[in-house]
């Protein structure tokens, strides 16, 4: 009965995620696949002088344009 008890708590606490947030996050998805491309060197480098965050910065303005 134990384990029933654990499994239960284990699906309540599991939410159902919008159709708006699943789109936006599929976005978003698409959004740093573009900045990384743009960003990033053949051999998977950031160019010189490029962050981790400015790829997220690119990435969240090309996600506002879709």
């Amino acid at each position: 009965a134990g384990i029933e008890t654990v499994a239960d708590v284990e699906r309540a606490s599991v939410k159902k995620v919008s159709a708006a947030t699943r789109k936006g996050r599929k976005n978003l998805s698409k959004a740093l696949k573009m900045a990384n491309a743009r960003l990033r060197n053949k051999n998977g480098s950031l160019r010189k002088g490029k962050t981790q965050t400015d790829v997220m910065k690119l990435a969240q303005r090309l996600k506002k344009k879709m």
